[in-house]
Order: structure tokens, then C-alpha cells, then sequence
């Protein structure tokens, strides 16, 4: 059995007082995060949760609100955590070359003073393949949102199958991504309001048919899906919210 923890279930804009995204799946030795927003780290403390157990940061895209967290993280291993074991980032093309940037321009003084104590592996994850890191197998699809590269992931794990969208605007992929999966994580911002970079509720609604999960929940709602939640039929991510997922 694994445990999926939302330690953040909101937007890029904190709407109704939601964290930014960010979700642990655990076995309850080790730990992946599935995004790092801003408030993933203190998220995470406040559940009582070691963040050195976490083995892998898997990454859906680098806007702030997904992986701005990282460099918390990084310095809570380097002086507090003290952490010895090998950290795994995944993500898109360009994931340590932004991950680097991202930690540059938060504590460059630290950068220039101190050799992490930890080794830092990243792995680039390209649309239609499949990796596998120790009991851990993560597929990757390719998702819209923008101009910017961005992945869906399903992970199997224990027997387990979790997928995940990121922020995308509705593309076939998703039901593709979503077959066989015990929890499909999906973003839903807008409720009808029709954007180039992210789902719309009615845009799941007419294809819910087509989404092979046994469990859909949605994240990264927006102000328009949150005015209109008294129309909603499907599971809503809350922040704190733990899902136990068995295996088949």
C-alpha cells in the first residue's frame, strides 16, 4: 500500500488559501515528491515528515509554483537535515540547468561558500519513455501548457499505479496516461473558460468516459473553478488531505 499526502493543492495565485503544488507518495520508508512549490518544505514538516527520506523530486514543469521549492530543500539537507544520500531530480529537458539557476539566484552565498554534502543526480524525462529508478517505474507523457516543456508521469510503484498531469490544457494524452491507474492527479484551473495552458472542468466532464482510473482528483484550482464548485461531480484535492491507495 502507498500513502499520496497533498502538501499543496493550489494555484500560482494561493486562491481560497491553498499551498502551492505539491504531493508526496510514500511506502512509508521513502519518500517521491510529485512538484516542490514554495511551501512544499514547511508542508511537509508540519505533517511530521522527514525530509530526507524524500528519494526523488519529480518534476511536471519549471514554473515557480512547481519546483520553487527546491532550493529550501537543498539547504535544509546541507545544514540541518544533513543529508548523505544521493538526491534524484526529474523533470524536463533543462531540469538542472533551471534547477541551478533557481538555487544560484536564491543563496548564491551559500553556493560560493559550501560544496553540498549530498550528490545531486537529474534526469531528463522524455515524452513516450519509460525509466526505472531502483522498484520504481515512471512513464512520461508529453502535455501542453504553453510554450513551456511540460510532462505527465505515471508511476508504478508496490504494485501501484499514480498518475499525474501537471498543468496541461486537455490533450489526448490524458487518457492515455490515465488507463490502468489506481489515482489519476489531474489540474483542473478554469471551470468553462476556455485558456491555451490549462483543463477546464467541462472539458472533463464530457470526456470522463474516457479517463480509465479508479480514483480521479482534481488540483490547481483557480478563482472561475472555485466560484462554480457546487457544479462539480469529480474528487477535489484539499491541502493535508491523505489518500491510501492499494494495490490491485
Amino acid at each position: 500500500m502507498l500513502r499520496l499526502i497533498v502538501l499543496g493543492s493550489g494555484d500560482a495565485f494561493g486562491s481560497g488559501g491553498r499551498n502551492f503544488s505539491g504531493f508526496l507518495l510514500t511506502d512509508g520508508n521513502f519518500h517521491v515528491l510529485l512538484d516542490c512549490g514554495p511551501s512544499t518544505l514547511p508542508a511537509l514538516k508540519a505533517k511530521g515528515l522527514d525530509p530526507a527520506q524524500v528519494k526523488m523530486i519529480l518534476v511536471s514543469h519549471c514554473h515557480g509554483d512547481h519546483f520553487g521549492g527546491i532550493p529550501f530543500f537543498f539547504i535544509d539537507y546541507q545544514f540541518i537535515s544533513e543529508r548523505s544520500s544521493p538526491l534524484v531530480i526529474a523533470g524536463p529537458e533543462g531540469i538542472e540547468q533551471r534547477c541551478d539557476d533557481l538555487i544560484r539566484a536564491a543563496y548564491p552565498d551559500i553556493l560560493k561558500a559550501h560544496k553540498w554534502r549530498f550528490q545531486v543526480r537529474y534526469m531528463e524525462l522524455m515524452p513516450g519513455e519509460d525509466v526505472r529508478e531502483g522498484d520504481i517505474t515512471i512513464e512520461t507523457f508529453a502535455m501542453e501548457h504553453g510554450a513551456i516543456p511540460a510532462r505527465g508521469y505515471r508511476i508504478g510503484w508496490k504494485g501501484v499505479k499514480v498518475g499525474y498531469t501537471g498543468d496541461t490544457r486537455w490533450t489526448t494524452e490524458i487518457p492515455r496516461l490515465a488507463r490502468g491507474c489506481d489515482l489519476l492527479l489531474c489540474e483542473c484551473f478554469f471551470f468553462q473558460e476556455d485558456h491555451h495552458s490549462h483543463i477546464r472542468y467541462t472539458d472533463l466532464a464530457f470526456h470522463r468516459g474516457e479517463l480509465d482510473a479508479k480514483r480521479i482528483v482534481l488540483f490547481h484550482l483557480g478563482p472561475e473553478m472555485m466560484q462554480h464548485m457546487d457544479r462539480v461531480e469529480l474528487e477535489v484535492a484539499h491541502d493535508g488531505m491523505v489518500m491510501e491507495i492499494d494495490s490491485p
